[in-house]
């Protein structure tokens, strides 16, 4: 190395053409970083997110899939003729070539393609829940396309116990006024259809069931049992257990089931009976 001429070696530009040549840049367990972003090439496209702004000023994220971000961008830009600039793109490899644990998670809720969601950041019990909502076997909510379908999801990932689950049904969603729809039910799906450990919620979730039944009731001892029942349960003793309560007032029904009473009765204790399983 006596004869090394530094500066020669940087004219002509041998110092970037040996260090950043196509062999290296094809492997994707190795990076380097070239302004702010890790560029990571590959001989397969690899999922990429690239986050951008619109003409309208709107900050959106499109998932697509590219050999490297500058092939990722042009992408977008093709896709959406709103494309204005690129704020970030997130790759599949971390800055120092490392594969990510965590890669994005999708579900095609209607398995055609056609509506598909990013449910990534979703825990088990976001998971569940959304999944049962949008289960068209279920029959409660149906998406136009995935912006539609992401929107909800988005919502349902900021719910984070069954507290607020409850309250976003209720009262975000307005499922409280809408006699078909149950929030219990919803409950019961973030939870994985497992025992809910909060009481008070237990007995609000028990006074929904009694409440949506006592709409529909026509005799008059019945709809008074249901109001005595719906007050016991918003005071409950305290020598009481919300458990032993709610199994307390579903046996109370006992005389108004059967075929007089159209079995509508019998379907409201069991579900007072699955609430406490």
């Amino acid at each position: 190395m006596e004869n090394f001429d530094l500066k020669k070696y940087l004219a002509e530009n041998r110092l970037l053409k040996e260090d950043i040549d196509e062999g290296r840049m094809k492997d994707p367990s190795r990076s380097i970083k070239m302004g702010k972003y890790p560029q990571v090439s590959s001989d397969t496209p690899v999922p990429m997110n690239v986050k951008y702004l619109t003409t309208n000023g709107e900050k959106l994220t499109m998932k697509v899939q590219a050999k490297n971000r500058k092939e990722a961008v042009d992408a977008v830009k093709s896709k959406d003729s709103n494309f204005k600039a690129e704020i970030k793109t997130d790759f599949v490899y971390d800055k120092d070539g490392n594969k990510l644990l965590k890669e994005e998670k999708t579900y095609d809720i209607y398995g055609d393609g056609d509506v598909v969601i990013d449910i990534s950041r979703a825990t088990p019990e976001q998971e569940s829940l959304i999944r049962w909502e949008s289960d068209p076997k279920n029959g409660i909510s149906e998406f136009e396309d995935s912006e539609a379908a992401q929107k909800f999801a988005d919502e349902i990932m900021n719910l984070n116990s069954s507290k607020e689950v409850k309250n976003y049904y209720d009262n975000v969603r307005g499922w409280a006024t809408v006699d078909y729809l149950d929030t219990y039910k919803a409950v019961n799906a973030f939870v994985g259809n497992k025992p809910i450990q909060d009481e008070d919620l237990l007995a609000k979730l028990a006074i929904d069931i009694l409440e949506e039944f006592r709409v529909y009731a026509e005799s008059e001892d019945l709809i008074q049992y249901l109001n005595k029942s719906m007050d016991y349960l918003e005071r409950i003793p305290s020598n009481d257990d919300v458990y032993s309560a709610i199994q307390a007032v579903a046996d109370g029904l006992n005389p108004y089931t059967g075929e007089e009473f159209d079995y509508e009765v019998d379907e409201m204790q069991s579900e007072l009976e699955r609430l406490i399983a």
